[in-house]
C-alpha cells in the first residue's frame, strides 16, 4: 500500500523507504534529531511546518512517537492527517483534498 508514496517514518526503521519515496528532509534519524528533539521552541516547530509544506508525505508512520509529538505541536499540520492506527504502530494518512 505504500508502494511508490510519499512517505516519513518517524524512528528508525528505513525499510519502508525501498518501495516508498521519501518525503521531508528528514530521512536521516540522527539529522532529523535535530529539530524533532527541539519541539518546544518557536524557529524549531517553524522549520519543521516550512519543511513539511515543501515536501508533504501522503503517509507519516510514528515509530517512536515523534510524529506524534510534533503534530501536537502543529495543529495546521495535523488537520492535513487522519490517524488510522495499526497495533501499537500509528499510522498518518493525507487527507484528500476537496
Amino acid at each position: 500500500a505504500l508502494k511508490g508514496r510519499k512517505v516519513w517514518v518517524s524512528g528508525f526503521g528505513v525499510g519502508t523507504y525501498l518501495y516508498a519515496k521519501p518525503a521531508t528532509p528528514y530521512l536521516h534519524r540522527a539529522l532529523a534529531d535535530r529539530h524533532l528533539a527541539h519541539l518546544k521552541e518557536y524557529n524549531t516547530l517553524a522549520a519543521i511546518y516550512h519543511n513539511f509544506e515543501r515536501d508533504l508525505p501522503e503517509v507519516l508512520i510514528d515509530q517512536d512517537g515523534k510524529a506524534t509529538e510534533m503534530l501536537d505541536k502543529l495543529p495546521l499540520l495535523a488537520e492535513k492527517y487522519t490517524l488510522r492506527p495499526q497495533g501499537k504502530l500509528k499510522i498518518y494518512m493525507l487527507k484528500k483534498s476537496r
